[in-house]
């Protein structure tokens, strides 16, 4: 090698290592996790987060972004101080305690904060404090034939969603406050149960292609519930039911931790909550929407609309502050016991209006609309049609 061209080399690597050493001093940040590594510890092809094992990859309290990866997150998120919009965005993303109160933290107290979780393939979030000042979004946006029919789905069990403006790390702080909006939105099935959530100003759960499934209420353990029976909730629901709802057998459920398991017999926790909406509260899914036995307030307006239905609401206990729609587009499809309120008491404040409407398919409002044992528990009379 010459010596013009041994200096040339030289001092490309001087302005390599000057331009490294600036970058450097000047602070500037490197991505939190490599757009195209899948760092994990334990699971091939995921971000795995953990307390007890030293991370690869970079650090995720100022959010993710990778969706050829799945995110796994094990312990509490330190979430970065001055940042309102916190987004984790992944193939699939898995959050999971090991105790109750939940004791998996993604909470940003800061005024004005969200914090967003989205998957292609599926959300599955479990005993986890999901929680901001302005708005807390869960969404699952992926369409077959990508992921398996009807689409992505998202489950919530033993957790708190809460986004109001006076949330709190404490079990169950901010709820009751005032402000904020809860969004949970699927391409498929979304199903919320043992789970507190509000939303200071708006609670939006909307299944674009699937059925939605929300239970809660003050729960008991006193003796185990069929985990066979219909309609199936929970991890039965998510691993082993048939696409029409039904008991799907043999069936074969992943490894589970003793809370997992508890839950399937036990699906009720106590001193679950469920509440906000001071502006609106809808439930919106393609197919069915489940809500039997819940305990539930909306502040004000309250919107529970199924395309093709059926709406189980058998044995709940509703109080809303403002107008009421049940309704189903088309019941063709299950013209019997198609909006099911039997045993119900639905409290509507005046003025409502309230409205229970099957707006095709419709046999006759008593055998479509199930009533028996209903009742207004004192607040407005139901306008109903069948058609």
């Amino acid at each position: 090698m010459n010596d013009g061209k041994r200096k040339r080399m030289k001092r490309t690597w001087v302005i390599v290592l000057i331009g490294l050493a600036l970058l450097f001093w000047m602070g500037v940040p490197a991505e939190a996790v490599p757009v195209n590594n899948c760092p994990g510890t334990t699971v091939p092809g995921a971000f795995v987060w953990n307390t007890d094992t030293p991370q690869t990859g970079g650090n995720i309290s100022d959010g993710y972004n990778n969706t050829n990866c799945d995110l796994i997150i094990r312990a509490t998120i330190p979430l970065a101080g001055g940042d309102n919009n916190v987004t984790f965005t992944a193939r699939s993303v898995t959050v999971t305690g090991s105790a109750s109160p939940p004791n998996v933290l993604i909470v940003d107290t800061d005024p004005g904060s969200i914090v967003a979780l989205r998957g292609k393939n599926f959300v599955r979030i479990d005993r986890a404090m999901i929680k901001a000042t302005e708005k807390v979004e869960i969404a699952c946006t992926g369409v077959p034939p990508a992921v398996p029919p009807p689409g992505c789905p998202i489950t919530v069990t033993g957790s708190e969603l809460i986004a109001t403006t006076t949330v709190t790390t404490a079990p169950k702080g901010g709820f009751g406050g005032p402000g904020g909006t809860l969004r949970v939105l699927a391409k498929g099935d979304i199903s919320v149960t043992t789970t507190t959530f509000t939303g200071g100003e708006l609670v939006i759960f909307e299944s674009e292609k699937g059925s939605l499934e929300v239970l809660c209420g003050p729960g008991t353990t006193n003796g185990c519930k069929d985990p066979t029976i219909l309609p199936l909730t929970g991890l039965v629901k998510e691993f082993c039911s048939n696409p029409d709802g039904t008991l799907k057998v043999p069936c074969v459920l992943p490894p589970l931790d003793q809370e997992e398991l508890r839950s399937i017999c036990f699906p009720e926790a106590p001193g679950v909550d469920c509440d906000g909406g001071s502006k609106q509260k809808d439930f919106i899914a393609f197919f069915e929407i489940n809500f039997p036995g819940t305990v539930m307030t909306a502040d004000r307006h309250f919107v529970i609309k199924a395309k093709r239905g059926p709406i189980d609401g058998s044995g709940s206990n509703l109080k809303i502050g403002g107008a009421t729609t049940i309704s189903v587009d088309d019941c063709s499809a299950t013209p019997v016991n198609c909006i099911d309120l039997s045993n119900a008491t639905i409290n509507v404040a005046p003025p409502g209006p309230f409205n229970i409407r099957v707006g095709k398919g419709c046999i006759d409002i008593a055998t479509t609309i199930n009533l028996t044992g209903f009742s207004t528990g004192g607040g407005v009379n139901p306008t109903i049609q069948c058609k």
